[in-house]
């Protein structure tokens, strides 16, 4: 079904069940729960309603949440015992508060206030008379300034305001003696007694003075809610995991400038990032993982990769990443080395408008001088406006002659200037009540454009006869790429008590347009001096819709998700050629055409379209005081159809044309028929469509035992169904009947893991698991195709199996706080069949890369994750001061080692190394600051020694030299709204240096970044 068509069907229906799940209820009732030990915040508690788990208390001990009218149970639970236990009776609109003291040696006690949705009181001190006002100003006891955002409640009554930029606050309360205590993260709690407030009358406070004191708190304290993306969320949420997983959060990925989702990922625990945008899982090669959106598979825009390119989405528009690194049978068989699944933001609690632009500086690239060439009319959309499309009657012409002469005739790079970069955003959403329930909108649109100069120097060696390497080849490429990134979303919910329907639909592109000339030395069968030039504009595309829902049935828990995804792969109208000139005429040679290899035209695409359904399934069938017992089950539908085409064309001056001339004289379509030959050079090969199906169920269980025990098993069967189907010929059509490759299995995936809470706050986890990995379209199609990023040429194998990953983890972890977590790890890998790059020989000296199946790999390494606080560690060491909880500290490191058996050694130099692209050591140290109006972090990522490229016939492996990489971001929330973020990027300036055993291979640097960027939120 074409993606419109189903996107219609499912908006259709999405909206025709809104009113037949909309039951004619009352407005539900808002239930916040507050918790103080010995008068300081207990946060992590786990707070249960009417049997069912629905949050833990945050590290302010603060949770939030929605009740249906009617009576309910809340119980308060740490990781033992309950803790208390109480009855409240909930009227529609309700504003229900339960604050709880507790302290060592005595029982709970608990405080139940509530305000019905008109305001009025309806605790015990319920009140006849009229209620008065009070208001004041909030400032800081030191610098005598307005302190904004501080609460002010009255104790007693559901009451509450905030106060305003000016430290203002105005609020209704009933008549009488109050007590009100004024609340701040950053102040001692101030406790305000015998307020005498007269009926419909207003008293003025006056001056309320705070004292900096970060959480000295009083004897009533309120923090803020419960926040999703914050760091708190992230490790409950890390915690109160089945497996080993990390989680993070949106506050996270902003506190350290991170633009896209793979910069984000280079700061969790054993990740890299290859070629910037492809993440790599504990230094398996990026090919081993699989990456979902909420929950739901995603297709790749690139053609070669089975991983989505990271850098499409921003920052801007997650709410979390959840990074899974031991198997569960939920998930996907082919999980691999790990899963990133990316989390969108929800709808917003209130409406909301926000305006962004930034700008940006590069070292190298900004006011310098730069290549271009030209650009098409819709360029700065990212997509080309048919400038590069093939003209038209020039595929499969009779008289290519004739036909060819249609090109257009742009060939020589043009000299500019570098410009700075530049980003536009816009965001709004809105909430309404809708249908028994709350509607929730949430729409943007971002884009940006930058430039980028980057100069690396090539040198490739030969085999001596003594084994050295002898210099070949010394060139120096010079590549000038402007990106265009630009990217919309619309996210949509519908919300009851116990019932959520979602709609995310996302259009992301990214587009570049690279200009890169080569120049050096090149000795092959004779010495030249060459100039190699290279004009490129690829596009990719990835356009999804996803429908959600989940439903709350008491008995049974059940969610769904319909994904429809359509990706695009297109790099139209790639043009290169060459100038040369002997060595043996110096520096004053003439460099000439190069008649023997002529110019070359390439047009290719990639479509892929995903249709997918997942269903699981959640039911409660044992709830005692020691024992709990749950069942798990689901299936799932995932289809993925590939259509592949690629045209080219080569361009020839025949005998005599002069070839020092200019190349847009010597391939002058024009020409074309008298002193120019044109010839298609199209690979039946290169043409392709291409099927995968993938069905699925699984069954599992959840035990909890005296609530120190948790054991979540579970398997999957996966029947996978993969096709290629070849074209008769360049032009053709498919032949009929004739599959190039193909294989079809049933695998069944178990995975287990028991997780033991020991000590209060400490479990250790142990995990299990197989998956699978599984060859890609291209690779089983028998042709040949080229890697549009590394030029490399590829010969397909339509002999390929899927790989089979066995996997066992082992994790300590400890949480002091909600917000703070350390932990230490080991893992182990073992692949049977592993899919691996490796080369064949074709004549000579000649080879090409293909994917084979090796006869084993293995992987082990050992993690480590710390997150806290600044006041958290000298308070361990007795010193400390409230000023320092505000100091974020983190630091994460992974050693690892691997190894890999290739089955038949070819030209490769070693049957036996490392995997490609893992790093020996990877760690991240990061340092914070979250004030209130300003914040600063600190981020250092370094990535140790890594096999880059395997040695071929004889010559040594290829390996990346370690590297460090240093950020910086600072933040300020100027006023009105409005908030100024700076960054400083690669502030080391690192050099990225490959090295063939001792020798250069190559050689490079990025430049340092700086980039500022301004945002405004009315109201904000």
């Amino acid at each position: 079904m074409p993606l419109y068509r189903a996107v219609l069907v499912a908006l259709l229906t999405l909206f025709i069940a809104l009113p037949v799940a909309a039951q004619e209820e009352d407005e539900p009732a808002w239930l916040s729960v507050m918790a103080f030990r010995d008068s300081r915040p207990a946060g992590g508690l786990e707070v249960r309603i009417d049997g069912e788990a629905a949050g833990r208390l945050d590290r302010l001990g603060y949770f939030e949440t929605r009740v249906a009218p009617g009576e309910h149970t809340v119980v308060l639970r740490d990781e033992r015992e309950e803790i208390l236990r109480r009855r409240l009776d909930a009227e529609a609109d309700d504003d229900i508060r339960l604050t709880v003291n507790l302290a060592e040696g005595a029982e709970a006690t608990a405080e139940i206030t509530a305000a019905g949705g008109s305001g009025e009181l309806l605790s015990e001190t319920e009140t006849e008379t009229e209620p008065g006002r009070v208001t004041g100003r909030v400032v800081d006891s030191e610098e005598e300034t307005p302190v904004a955002d501080a609460r002010v409640l009255v104790r007693g009554t559901a009451a509450e305001a905030r106060t305003d930029e000016d430290g203002r606050f105005e609020l209704e309360v009933p008549a009488g003696e109050r007590s009100l205590s004024v609340v701040h993260g950053d102040y001692s709690t101030r406790n305000l007694s015998a307020v005498t407030v007269p009926p419909e009358e207003t008293e003025s406070l006056g001056d309320v003075a705070l004292t900096p004191a970060g959480l000295d708190l009083g004897e009533v304290v309120v923090s803020a809610p419960y926040v999703e993306g914050s760091v708190a969320s992230a490790v409950a949420e890390q915690r109160d995991a089945g497996g080993v997983s990390e989680i993070l959060g949106a506050d996270q990925m902003s506190r350290s400038g991170d633009s896209s989702a793979a910069d984000a990922l280079t700061r969790v625990t054993g990740l890299t990032i290859e070629d910037g945008k492809y993440v790599v899982v504990r230094g398996q090669p990026a090919r081993y993982t699989e990456t979902l959106l909420n929950g739901s598979p995603l297709p790749s825009p690139d053609p070669l990769k089975s991983v989505v390119p990271l850098d499409l989405f921003p920052t801007g528009i997650l709410a979390g990443i959840d990074v899974e690194k031991s198997y569960d049978a939920a998930r996907p068989g082919a999980f691999g080395a790990g899963l990133v699944d990316l989390r969108t933001a929800g709808v917003p609690d209130e409406g909301y408008v926000e305006l962004s632009a930034g700008t940006g500086y590069n070292s190298l690239t900004t006011g310098s001088e730069i290549r271009d060439h030209t650009a098409g009319g819709s360029d700065w959309l990212a997509t080309d406006d048919g400038t590069r499309d093939v003209p038209a009657g020039v595929s499969g012409a009779d008289d290519l002659e004739e036909a060819g002469q249609a090109f257009s005739n742009d060939w020589e790079p043009k000299t500019t200037t570098g410009g700075p970069d530049q980003s536009l955003g816009a965001e709004a959403g809105a909430r309404t009540d809708l249908a028994g329930g709350e509607f929730g909108l949430r729409a943007g649109v971002d884009w940006s454009r930058e430039s980028r100069l980057t100069e690396t120097v090539e040198r490739d060696y030969s085999l001596a006869g003594d084994g050295s390497l002898r210099l070949r080849d010394d060139q120096l490429e010079e590549r000038s790429e402007t990106g265009i990134d630009l990217g919309a979303s619309l996210i949509a919910a519908q919300e009851w008590d116990d019932h959520t329907l979602r709609s995310n639909t996302f259009l992301l592109r990214k587009a570049t347009r690279r200009t890169e000339v080569t120049e050096g030395t090149r000795a092959v069968s004779n010495d030249y001096y060459i100039r190699d030039t290279l004009l490129e504009w690829t596009e990719r595309e990835l356009l999804s819709q996803q429908f959600a829902g989940e439903h709350d049935l008491d008995w049974l828990q059940a969610d769904w998700r319909a994904m429809f995804s359509e990706s695009r792969w297109e790099q139209p109208d790639r043009r290169d050629y060459r100038y040369r000139r002997p060595l043996a005429l110096g520096d004053d040679g003439e460099m000439t055409f190069d008649q023997q290899n002529g110019a070359r035209r390439k047009f290719s695409e990639s479509e892929d379209s995903v249709t997918g359904f997942d269903l699981d399934l959640t039911a409660p069938v044992f709830d005692g005081q020691r024992l709990g017992v749950e069942l798990r089950g689901g299936a799932s539908y995932q289809e993925q159809e590939r259509s592949a085409r690629v045209e080219r064309y080569r361009l020839e001056p025949e005998p005599g044309v002069e070839l020092s001339l200019p190349p847009e004289e010597i391939l002058d379509p024009d020409r074309i028929g008298d002193t120019l030959k044109i010839r298609d050079d199209s690979q039946s090969g290169d043409n392709y469509d291409g099927e995968a199906t993938v069905t699925a169920t699984y069954l599992g269980t959840k035990l909890d035992w005296t609530e120190a025990l948790t054991l979540n098993a579970g398997v999957r069967q996966e029947t996978a169904d993969f096709q290629v189907r070849p074209f008769e010929n360049e032009r053709g059509t498919l032949v009929e009947g004739e599959v190039a490759g193909a294989f079809e299995e049933t695998r069944s995936l178990p995975a287990a893991g028991l997780t033991w809470r020991f000590v209060e706050g400490m479990q250790l986890r142990a995990n299990i698991g197989r998956s699978v990995s599984r060859p890609l379209l291209n690779e089983l199609n028998p042709g040949r195709y080229y890697d549009p990023d590394s030029g490399e040429e590829f010969m397909g194998n339509p002999d390929l199996e899927p790989a089979e990953i066995a996997s066992r983890d082992l994790r300590w972890e400890w949480y002091p706080g909600s917000d703070q977590l350390l932990s230490l790890g080991w893992f182990e890998k073992d692949y049977t069949d592993p899919l691996e790059e490796s080369f064949v020989g074709v004549g000579g000296s000649s080879y090409l890369r293909r994917i084979q199946n090796a006869d084993g790999a293995s992987v082990t390494g050992w993690e480590f994750n710390g997150i806290t606080d600044l006041e958290a560690v000298a308070g361990r060491w007795g010193g400390g001061a409230g000023w320092m909880e505000a100091v974020s500290l983190q630091a994460n490191a992974s050693l690892i080692d691997s190894s890999v058996e290739l089955a038949r050694q070819d030209q490769a130099t070693s049957a036996d190394r490392s995997l490609q692209g893992q790093a020996d050591v990877v760690y991240n140290l990061q340092a914070g600051y979250d004030g209130e109006r300003h914040d600063f972090n600190l981020a250092l990522n370094h990535v140790g020694e890594r096999l880059q490229i395997a040695g071929v016939q004889g010559q040594p492996d290829v390996y990346q030299e370690p590297v460090t990489y240093l950020d910086l971001t600072w933040g300020w929330e100027v006023g009105g709204g409005v908030t100024l973020k700076l960054k400083g990027g690669n502030l080391l300036d690192t050099e990225t240096t490959l090295l063939q055993g001792d020798e250069v291979y190559r050689e490079s640097r990025r430049g340092r970044d700086i980039g500022l960027s301004v945002s405004y939120r009315p109201g904000g």
